[in-house]
């Protein structure tokens, strides 16, 4: 039987970031030892109350349960150790709730899996389900990737060096297919996990060190304000061709997500003065608030699907099928319109920020609070000059010059 067993949360003052938040950690305290661990959490220091060393505030019973969860957790590993009646300490209890045996065991696929469970608890707290999906993908190309350089079916962390990394990006880019981004996307993923084995003391050594994992710009492509305007007029003989046009348009004059958009109810519509509406919510992929107002086509839309049986029975706004569904029937709407671009539901916030907001003179900042962006420079990577722009705006200086 072992003797003092404690188990509490905390937060690092120290590592206060430039918003002002600082993570949490679940310390574990066992016979005068102690260890903590990261609850990847980053919550506003104003919103920690030290007595009760539970979170307050927007979003706090959520996350105060989770906290619960996770302590619970932890009691039952070590009870799990007791029955076993081995002699363990509190790096025991450390590894077993982090997902490893021994640091002498500590395997890269066990622990990216570790982490993937880590998501799924946490899933709707601090992680959007499509995120755990990025991690679960990066998850079967590791296996395909070791299975074939190194025929075993997982390897010991210590071996993930810059070589292992350079051979899992050729992997990804050549024997994968990928492009740039997306298999920097997963090297980032892997590098998280190396960074948890370096903050949990699992290995000494950064094998990322000094190796730069940046994203290529890309050409994000919107609609016209010509082809939004046809779109918007035009009436299909399909009913379900008319509801995902609607939807779509929708998006492009709210900057919402398709996700967002989804899960629009009563509750995210505000009446104010004037017969000013507006809606307001979270962004599901990265919990940032966002304010967007409703244009008169979106109001009409909206009334449109006031009574659709489906609205009705799910208690949303719209009513909008699988983003799937949207994208292949928003690539039937484009070439019967005939618009020559890749027509997605994502296409609908590039068109939102540039065509609608941008080029009409709304500013970033605007643009940035519609569209829920946690910075302008967020806003910027949407932005582009085009030609007819340019002409558009050297044109007001032909009486001056």
């Amino acid at each position: 039987m072992k003797g003092l067993f404690a188990i509490s949360i905390s937060t690092k003052m120290s590592k206060v970031n430039t918003i002002g938040e600082v993570p949490l950690y679940l310390r574990i305290t066992l016979d005068g030892q102690r260890t903590e661990i990261s609850m990847n959490n980053w919550i506003s220091k104003n919103n920690w109350d030290q007595n009760v060393r539970r979170v307050k505030g927007p979003g706090a019973k959520k996350l105060n349960l989770y906290i619960e969860d996770e302590i619970s957790y932890v009691r039952e590993i070590k009870r799990e150790l007791d029955r076993e009646g081995t002699n363990y300490d509190v790096s025991d209890i450390r590894n077993k709730y982090l997902g490893v045996s021994t640091n002498e065991e500590v395997y890269l696929l066990e622990k990216h899996k570790a982490h993937i469970q880590y998501m799924e608890r946490m899933e709707g707290i601090s992680y959007a389900p499509k995120t755990r999906l990025g991690f679960n993908t990066a998850y079967q190309h590791l296996i395909k990737f070791i299975q074939l350089n190194y025929q075993t079916s997982d390897i010991h962390i210590n071996k993930v060096d810059q070589g292992f990394i350079r051979e899992y990006e050729v992997y990804l880019r050549r024997d994968s297919g990928l492009n740039h981004n997306t298999a920097t996307k997963y090297l980032k993923q892997l590098k998280k996990i190396v960074n948890e084995c370096l903050n949990d003391g699992l290995i000494t050594k950064n094998p990322f060190h000094k190796m730069k994992l940046g994203y290529k710009a890309t050409n994000k492509e919107a609609l016209t304000d010509e082809e939004l305007q046809l779109l918007i007029k035009k009436e299909f003989k399909l009913e379900k061709l008319n509801r995902v046009k609607d939807i779509f348009v929708f998006c492009c004059l709210t900057g919402l997500s398709y996700v967002d958009v989804k899960n629009l109810t009563k509750a995210n519509l505000f009446y104010l003065d004037n017969d000013v509406t507006i809606i307001k919510g979270n962004r599901s992929k990265t919990d940032q608030k966002y304010v967007a107002y409703l244009l008169p086509e979106s109001r009409k839309i909206l009334a449109k699907y006031e009574n659709h049986p489906e609205c009705i029975q799910k208690g949303v706004l719209l009513p909008v099928i699988s983003n799937q569904k949207m994208n292949d029937m928003l690539k039937e709407i484009a070439a019967i319109l005939e618009i020559d671009k890749n027509v997605t539901c994502h296409i609908s916030r590039y068109t939102f920020i540039t065509t609608v907001a941008i080029s009409n003179g709304i500013t970033q900042p605007i643009t940035a609070a519609i569209a829920g962006h946690s910075s302008t420079r967020m806003t910027e990577a949407y932005t582009k000059l085009n030609e007819m722009e340019v002409i558009k705006q050297m044109q007001t200086l032909e009486s001056k010059y």
